[in-house]
């Protein structure tokens, strides 16, 4: 009998322990998840506050630089507008006459600086026409003309220069424009004129264009000129399509 009792209750005991280890388990597993799950969440919450808000912000500056290029775009078809009504009321002819062209090769397919298309003498393109991207952002002019096909050298070809006009302000002043290679120009001009960066760099003449804007001016302390750097309205190693000026109206 005494044996009896003895067994069960060290199986109650045993029984007993285990029940308690398992509560404990239980219990610690409850606990850790817990803390894990807090762990995480003061890690991972700031993590994706941080990263809503910093996309958030560069969501806010592209849509900003996009309102600011379609509102230059939109001023700039404004004034193209106004500049094509003025000189019809002078009765001079402000149209221009182009042959839309594809671009077969570019760089470094070619020399740099340098286009290929798809048009040629059949399509009346003569040396000498003005090329442009697209409206008046002017990009090159025709150095060789064939059947078919014709090439065209970038204004920023290296060793021409051109006599353009510099838009400073409310004003324009003439400047003999270098090119650089690489879609790059450079001018001189008198020390104090007031040139700045974003300053718009035009084709003189009855039919005007936008041949550059200027990136960069050097200025030296105690020299009476300052370098203008500029560079092309476009990339044109990104040109699929470019608009070949029928008039020669090359300065």
């Amino acid at each position: 009998m005494r044996n009896r009792l003895g067994v069960r209750q060290l199986r109650l005991v045993r029984a007993t322990a285990w029940v308690m280890v398992l509560v404990v388990l239980f219990g610690v597993a409850v606990f850790w998840r817990a803390e894990v799950r807090s762990v995480l969440l003061r890690v991972v919450t700031p993590l994706l506050a941080l990263r809503n808000s910093f996309g958030a912000s560069e969501a806010d500056v592209l849509r900003q630089e996009l309102a600011a290029v379609r509102a230059r775009v939109a001023d700039r078809d404004v004034l193209y507008a106004e500049n094509l009504d003025l000189k019809n009321r002078l009765r001079r002819d402000a149209a221009v006459h182009s042959t839309l062209a594809g671009v077969l090769l570019r760089p470094p397919a070619v020399p740099y600086d340098t286009l290929v298309v798809d048009v040629g003498a059949d399509q009346g393109v003569q040396v000498g026409n003005i090329v442009a991207a697209g409206g008046t952002v002017l990009v090159g002019t025709v150095t060789e003309v064939y059947a078919t096909t014709a090439k065209v050298r970038l204004l920023s070809s290296p060793g021409t220069t051109y006599e353009w006009l510099l838009s400073i302000k409310d004003k324009t002043i003439p400047v003999s424009v270098e090119g650089q290679g690489g879609g790059s120009m450079r001018a001189k001009v008198p020390a104090g004129t007031g040139v700045v960066a974003g300053n718009s760099v035009l084709l003189p003449g009855i039919f005007g264009g936008y041949t550059g804007s200027v990136s960069y001016v050097e200025v030296k302390s105690g020299e009476s000129f300052e370098t203008v750097y500029m560079h092309l309205p476009v990339n044109p190693l990104e040109l699929r399509y470019v608009e070949i000026w029928n008039e020669n109206t090359t300065q």
